[in-house]
């Protein structure tokens, strides 16, 4: 089998991604990780979430509509406050 075009340049030029593109890659792995074990086996709202990881709110919003945007997570229904719960979708990674 031979190997891509993209794998042969980056093996001819010596090309990697720079340690501070794997690093922010590696916490977004974490928090998406986080993410979806906590809502795996309880629906929870964006402050549920943003409470169980000791994270901003903000930034929890930004990675739970970005894992919804990807169909990783879905909102299911609405709590008593108007938030959102959202909840593993199905065939989500």
């Amino acid at each position: 089998m031979q190997a891509s075009t993209l794998m042969q340049l980056r093996e001819k030029y010596n090309l990697r991604p720079s340690e501070k593109l794997r690093s922010l890659m590696r916490e977004q792995a974490k928090i998406k990780g986080k993410i979806t074990k906590a809502v795996a086996t309880q629906k929870k709202t964006i402050p549920e979430i943003a409470k169980e990881l000791e994270m901003d709110v903000h930034t929890t919003s930004y990675y739970v509509l970005t894992l919804t945007h990807y169909k990783i997570l879905e909102p299911s229904e609405k709590s008593e406050e108007g938030y959102w719960k959202y909840k593993l979708a199905k065939g989500g990674r």
